[in-house]
């Protein structure tokens, strides 16, 4: 394809085609011939879109999103998460999850969290977690884990929404509703 032809092609594609040249010249450095191959780029740019639009959601949800990998080392915090806990993603990617995030439970619950997440997939639970600061929190967590092509666990990713006033209400009406 020759110029306006190249570049009307080209636009139909959205700027989806890439066209790496290659010149050869004589040694008095009389052009010869050019080379061209087309590529087109259109499911790239399409799978960069996606993952760019994925990203900005991950940045606009309200729960804290925290990605790890197998070891429980932090691999993705969003912006929520920020807010929650008090730290920046820059703080803690490529940590250890229980040295930023505080939590009480016991080794039971934790295994059995585990034993869950391998069999189903998934798993829930209300948990107390403490801030940078050192606030507690009332955490309403649910989890997912990860699986490579083999079926093996390779991550987790759990979606976590401060519940401390609600559980705090719900507890104090129960209490109400007890002296009653």
């Amino acid at each position: 394809m020759r110029g306006a032809a190249f570049q009307a092609y080209n636009a139909g594609l959205n700027g989806g085609l890439g066209c790496p040249n290659a010149a050869f010249q004589d040694g008095a450095g009389t052009l010869l011939i050019t080379q061209c191959f087309a590529v087109d780029l259109t499911e790239r740019k399409q799978a960069e879109e996606r993952l760019a639009y994925q990203a900005r959601l991950l940045e606009n949800v309200h729960d804290a999103i925290i990605a790890t990998d197998e070891e429980f080392i932090i691999t993705a915090w969003n912006r929520a998460a920020e807010e929650l806990y008090g730290w920046s993603a820059a703080e803690v990617v490529g940590q250890r999850l229980s040295d930023v995030v505080r939590s009480e439970i016991t080794a039971t619950l934790f295994q059995e969290a585990l034993d869950l997440l391998e069999e189903r997939g998934s798993y829930r639970l209300e948990i107390a977690q403490f801030t940078r600061d050192q606030r507690k929190l009332l955490i309403e967590s649910s989890m997912i884990s990860l699986r490579d092509s083999n079926g093996q666990i390779n991550g987790y990713i759990s979606a976590n929404r401060d519940a401390t006033a609600r559980i705090q209400a719900s507890t104090e009406r129960e209490e109400l509703l007890g002296r009653l």
